[in-house]
């Protein structure tokens, strides 16, 4: 994966994924951005995915659609996703699709990590 796109830090059942794009947009790196994602949970063990937001600032549509294959990944493999960093403007576009049903929206870094 780009290592301009996104950085990746790992410690005993939990990846943390930062986005460093402020668009995930439509372009040709964008459906190899969720694959190296989905590739983080592991097939048949739970992992805490967490993934910071703090970058982005516009989500397409296609952008949502890979959002949601990896939240139901993670669903399948009974891994969690949460999100924090997320911009007020990216908020409004994941309660407007309603994506905030489907991943959990945490406030800080400290909240994401917390396992509950």
């Amino acid at each position: 994966m780009d290592s301009r796109l996104l950085k990746t830090e790992s410690q005993p059942g939990i990846t943390v994924v930062t986005l460093l794009t402020p668009e995930v947009a439509p372009v040709d790196s964008l459906s190899a951005l969720w694959e190296s994602i989905i590739r983080l949970i592991p097939p048949g063990g739970a992992v805490q995915l967490v993934l910071d937001f703090s970058k982005v600032q516009f989500l397409s549509s296609a952008a949502l659609g890979g959002l949601m294959r990896v939240a139901q990944k993670a669903r399948g493999t009974g891994s969690t996703l949460r999100l924090y960093g997320v911009t007020p403007t990216v908020n409004d576009v994941l309660r407007l699709t309603r994506m905030d049903r489907v991943v959990r929206l945490c406030g800080s870094r400290d909240e994401a990590l917390r396992a509950d």
